[in-house]
Formats: C-alpha cells, sequence, structure tokens
C-alpha cells in the first residue's frame, strides 16, 4: 500500500485559490520540495468540493483541497516509500508539514 494522503486545513474561510497558483509555480521553479520532480500546476477551481489548485510532482499531488468545504493543503503519495505503513504515514506526514512551511513563509 503507497498511497496514501494526509491533509492540514487552514484556519481561513475565504481562500482565494487564484493566489496559490504563482506559488505553487515557484515550488516548481526553485525545486522547493526536496526528494520530489515537480512538474505541472492544474487548475481545478472549477469542480465543486475538488483538489482547487492543484502542483503535480512524480512522487505525489499537493493540492489546495476544498473537500467538504474544508479548506486544506493536501498531498497524496503516488510512488512507494521503502518502509512500513507506520513509517511511510510519519515520511508523508514531515513532507506536508514541509509544504505548510513554505506557504507560511510565502
Amino acid at each position: 500500500m503507497y498511497k496514501i494522503g494526509l491533509k492540514r486545513l487552514f484556519s481561513l474561510f475565504n481562500v482565494d485559490l487564484e493566489l496559490f497558483i504563482p506559488v505553487f509555480h515557484e515550488w516548481i521553479q526553485k525545486d522547493k520540495i526536496s526528494n520530489h520532480i515537480m512538474v505541472d500546476v492544474a487548475d481545478y477551481k472549477h469542480i465543486p468540493d475538488g483538489p482547487g489548485i492543484m502542483l503535480i510532482a512524480h512522487e505525489g499531488n499537493f493540492s489546495i483541497d476544498l473537500e467538504n468545504g474544508e479548506v486544506g493543503l493536501q498531498y497524496i503519495r503516488k510512488q512507494p516509500l521503502k518502509n512500513d505503513v507506520i513509517n511511510n504515514i510519519h515520511e508523508i506526514k514531515s513532507i506536508l508539514n514541509q509544504a505548510c512551511n513554505l506557504l507560511i513563509d510565502n
């Protein structure tokens, strides 16, 4: 099992998703997420309760997720990690924390 996703909720009510597009592009240009080959940014704002804005990477996808009206940063791992499930969850949480810190610093 290697498709694991975690989401960190935002404490914001009105999020302008458009603002995340240049942020995600900068992450690609400056290779901001370690151990990830980042490929593209996709705009899914038109999908209700959808992924909003998505950063596609070979290893996993980041998105400003809108599911159930709860806005947050979500990371879904697509490639297997070499650990057991518990350690994989910890590693995925670490990746998500890195991304959240990047958003805070922006």
